[in-house]
């Protein structure tokens, strides 16, 4: 199943020098859940709207200021589904060798990733301030697996 993973820059670290990152992750998949709850056509619009979801939960982890979002495909063996409406499910670890990508924000993202860290832990639960709501602007840059070094030689520079 295709699996989007967010992720903190230790974790992606991790990845970059252990076969297998055990787990449990929280992530989003493809589920039969997410195909219910999400009115599309054509998988490319469901693997946006994990993709989506994925890059809203990486807030959270973005310690560094940079949202992290790895996309791999899970064996069966390596995923717990819940009854999650909208693709959440459990990674029990992660296989290296099956990450496909890595979504990261770029450097010029960093003061709006942060600000709007700042801003959730300041508003009751379920609220949504604007700084968050503002990062729908800002893209996370593609990497392909084979640039996984070169990902975390950036975020180790900045």
């Amino acid at each position: 199943m295709r699996v989007y993973l967010p992720t903190s820059a230790s974790t992606l670290r991790l990845l970059q020098t252990k076969a297998f990152v055990a787990g449990p992750f929280e992530a989003i998949g493809l589920t039969p859940g997410l195909r219910q709850w999400y009115s599309a056509s054509d998988d490319d619009e469901f693997e946006y709207a994990a993709m989506s979801r994925a890059t809203d939960l990486a807030l959270a982890l973005a310690d560094q200021g940079r949202r992290i979002v790895v996309v791999l495909e899970a064996g069966d063996a390596d995923i717990e589904v819940g009854d999650d409406p909208v693709g959440s499910l459990m990674l029990m670890q992660v296989e290296s060798a099956r990450v496909v990508s890595i979504h990261v924000d770029d450097a010029g993202a960093v003061p709006a990733v942060m600000m709007a860290r700042a801003a959730l832990t300041k508003v009751p639960a379920g609220v949504v301030p604007w700084e968050v709501e503002h990062l729908i602007d800002e893209d996370l840059a593609w990497f392909a697996r084979q640039e996984l070094d070169d990902v975390i030689a950036q975020l180790d520079v900045d």
